[in-house]
């Protein structure tokens, strides 16, 4: 059995990882990086190492406010000497002037208790607010006196402050990580065994941004998107629509890294508005992008306006040049809908109407596919439960030397999860020799189930964006390599690649077998729909020769 110890890090384990961090970007991004940074690093690197210590614990909690009477860390020699070091060398402060948001930041990392015993004294404090819940409880307070008033209380009762240079460190850390989405806690998933990445040759990794622009344009696209989740909170949906016309009064040009940040925004703008039913203002937004669902949205918003001629002949840009199976099928049915004197049917509930039915006992109701199983069983078939992870589990494990490619330019960092172009138009075409020579190996089942095996029992646990380490993968693997012709599984992960982001979901939920017969079958309960993706896998399927049916369900006693 593997070890169980628990993995104990050094006591500045955080210490060790931010000073990698900021070598590894300044080897990296020397020529993004500028005064503002460079002024940090410095400055940083000047600091005894308990005032660095004491500076990055509070880097790596939340927000910027903090009470440092309250920290108790046995690295760090004496926090007051390192406290009076950060301020003396203008990394921390004592809170004073504060906006009425900051001063209720705050104030949240009070008690209300202790909320209580530093206002109940005050001139104006009323006894019926000890009842109070401590969120209306901070609304009545700052409703009662000024914030200057409120900061000089919480100070009179215990020192508050707050940090400085917390957006040059924030960058740093994006740069790092290309994404505010990870943080320094990434360190300690791999350091103590929660997670194991790939290792990649630290000469072959690459910047993921090329020029300063780049990399300030999405890092505050992605400030910007945050601020939008906080002020959605607080906002109508009119002035949700005002704020993000105020920062966009027209399309922005934006460069590649930024457009998927500010795509997310506009979905989500859009989205808060249909809500609202402010269909005019929504459609204005959805013009701003055209990221999947964002176009679909727009003609469902146009149709609502009575601008139908509109939303027909964006459909048919969408049919001709769709993004996924999700915009080609609504597009195509959008338009069938609206032709005169056709009994219209999705094409989706075309194919339901024509699938084969099962009674199944009631019992299974919540799990609709095992009663399936139960019932095919009795029928002398064998199966489990495949849908996405069959598949992801095959492409992952026979092209990871492929998807993890260090040459093309899509590895950054060594915590990387993912390959950064996954995603995006280059995946495919980067990799398109290697992929066409690595998937003719399906061509040789064996060859292939025992070069999927050594993958399997060498990179077990690693991370990888398509593979789940369940303890069946590799049998489930051998009853489909043993009976789907390597052709038909070449063209499946061949489909895969071309859009990795859309082609690894919705495949069929079961695969089963009888001897050398086997099906995928989309199983649907009374009042399932089969989505647009199914449908798509459904008809490649069939076109490639890959048995698959629909089969209805209704319940039986």
């Amino acid at each position: 059995m593997p070890d169980q110890t628990p993995i104990q890090l050094p006591p500045k384990y955080y210490l060790e990882n931010f000073r990698y961090l900021i070598g590894f970007v300044q080897e990296q991004y020397a020529s993004v990086l500028e005064e503002p940074e460079q002024t940090f690093i410095s400055k940083f690197n000047a600091l005894s190492e308990d005032a660095q210590c004491l500076y990055l614990r509070m880097m790596n909690r939340k927000g910027v406010f903090f009470r440092i009477k309250k920290f108790q860390y046995a690295e760090i020699a004496s926090i007051p000497t390192a406290e009076k070091e950060l301020i003396e060398r203008g990394f921390i402060q004592l809170v004073k002037e504060l906006s009425l948001p900051e001063v209720i930041e705050v104030m949240q990392i009070f008690t209300k208790p202790e909320l209580i015993k530093i206002f109940q004294g005050q001139e104006g404090f009323d006894k019926s607010l000890k009842k109070l819940p401590k969120g209306e409880l901070l609304l009545t307070l700052v409703s009662l006196w000024e914030p200057e008033e409120l900061v000089e209380a919480l100070q009179a009762f215990e020192e508050v402050v707050s940090m400085l240079f917390v957006q040059e460190a924030t960058f740093l850390q994006f740069l790092f990580f290309g994404s505010l989405r990870y943080s320094m806690s990434e360190f300690v998933i791999r350091d103590i065994g929660n997670a194991r990445f790939q290792v990649f040759d630290p000469e072959q990794f690459t910047p993921l941004f090329h020029t300063r622009l780049e990399a300030v344009e999405k890092f505050n696209m992605t400030l910007l998107y945050r601020e939008f989740k906080r002020q959605k909170e607080l906002l109508s949906a009119e002035e949700i629509y005002e704020w993000f016309r105020v920062h966009f009064p027209d399309v922005p040009e934006l460069t590649e890294p930024t457009v998927p940040v500010f795509g997310r925004m506009v979905q989500r703008v859009g989205g808060l508005l249909e809500r609202a039913k402010l269909w005019r203002q929504a459609e204005k937004i959805y013009q701003y992008a055209n990221k999947p669902p964002i176009r679909e949205r727009r003609v469902r918003v146009l149709e609502k306006m009575g601008e139908r001629d509109e939303a027909l002949a964006l459909c048919v840009e969408i049919e001709e040049e769709p993004h996924n199976a999700d915009e080609y099928y609504f597009a195509r049915d959008f338009q069938h809908k609206h032709q005169k004197d056709t009994r219209f049917l999705k094409a989706t509930t075309r194919l339901l109407k024509k699938a084969e039915q099962m009674e199944v006992p009631l019992q299974f109701k919540e799990s609709v596919e095992m009663g399936v199983l139960e019932q095919l069983a009795g029928q002398g078939y064998e199966g489990f439960f495949a849908e996405n992870y069959l598949w992801r589990a095959l492409f992952g494990l026979l092209c990871w030397e492929e998807i993890f490619d260090e040459s093309t330019a899509s590895i950054h960092h060594p915590l990387q999860r993912r390959p950064s172009d996954l995603f995006g138009e280059q995946f495919l075409a980067k990799r398109k020799q290697k992929l066409q020579k690595r998937l003719q190996l399906l061509e040789h089942p064996q060859q292939a189930m025992n070069y999927l095996g050594t993958v399997f029992r060498e990179k077990e646990g690693t991370v990888n964006p398509f593979v789940g380490w369940f303890p069946d993968t590799m049998a489930h693997l051998d009853k489909l390599l043993s009976r789907v012709p390597g052709a038909s599984l070449q063209s499946v992960l061949w489909e895969i690649a071309k859009s990795p982001e859309n082609n690894t979901r919705g495949f069929p939920d079961l695969y089963v077998w009888k001897e050398q017969r086997y099906d995928f079958i989309e199983v649907k309960s009374p009042n399932d729909q089969l989505s647009n993706q199914q449908l798509y896998w459904m008809e490649f399927f069939r076109k490639k020769g890959i048995r698959v049916k629909v089969l209805r369900v209704h319940w039986g006693e």
